[in-house]
C-alpha cells in the first residue's frame, strides 16, 4: 500500500502529470490496440506528492487495459477533467468488461481479484493515495458500454 505521505507535496499540474503517464504506458496501449483520447486543460493544478498520484494514475491506467483486454470491438480510454466547487475530478472511461454491480465496492478491497486480472490491489492502492490528499475514487459508471472511473483531488484555489 501506499506509504502516508512519504513524499513532499508541491503545486502539480493535472494535465502534465496525465500526459506524462500516458507516455510511459504508449508502447503497451499501442501494442493493446487502444486509443486514447485526452480533454485536459493546463492550469488544473493540486497540492500533492507527485510521485504518488502519478502511481495512482499509472495504476487507473494498467486497470483499464487489463478491463479491455477480451474486447473485440474498438478500444478506447478516455481521460478528462472537470472542476467541480473544490476538486478536481479527474475522469479515466475505458470500453472495457463491466464491473458487476455486487462486485462494485469489493474491487477496492486489495485482496480482491477477477478472472480479468487482479484488479484489487491497483484500485486499493489509488484510493489510498487519493484519500490520503483528501480526495477519494469511486465507479462513475459500470456497464456495457465500459466503466468510467473518477479520481477526486483536492484543487489549488485559483490565484
Amino acid at each position: 500500500m501506499a506509504s502516508p505521505m512519504s513524499g513532499s507535496r508541491a503545486r502539480i499540474d493535472i494535465e502534465n502529470l496525465v500526459q506524462k503517464t500516458l507516455q510511459e504506458f504508449r508502447s503497451e496501449l499501442d501494442a493493446s490496440g487502444i486509443n486514447t483520447c485526452c480533454e485536459l486543460s493546463n492550469g488544473m493544478k493540486v497540492a500533492a506528492d507527485e510521485k504518488q498520484i502519478e502511481h495512482a494514475i499509472a495504476n487507473l491506467i494498467s486497470v483499464a487495459i487489463e478491463a479491455m483486454k477480451d474486447v473485440q470491438t474498438m478500444r478506447m480510454l478516455h481521460i478528462s477533467c472537470e472542476r467541480d466547487d473544490r476538486n478536481y475530478v479527474l475522469r479515466l472511461s475505458n470500453t472495457g468488461a463491466e464491473i458487476p454491480l455486487d462486485s462494485r465496492d469489493a474491487i477496492f478491497d486489495p485482496h480482491y481479484s477477477s478472472k480479468e486480472g487482479n484488479r484489487g490491489i491497483k484500485l486499493a492502492i489509488a484510493r489510498t493515495i487519493a484519500q490520503l490528499h483528501g480526495g477519494g475514487l469511486d465507479v462513475a459508471r459500470s456497464d456495457g458500454n465500459g466503466t468510467t472511473m473518477l479520481l477526486i483531488l483536492p484543487a489549488i484555489p485559483v490565484e
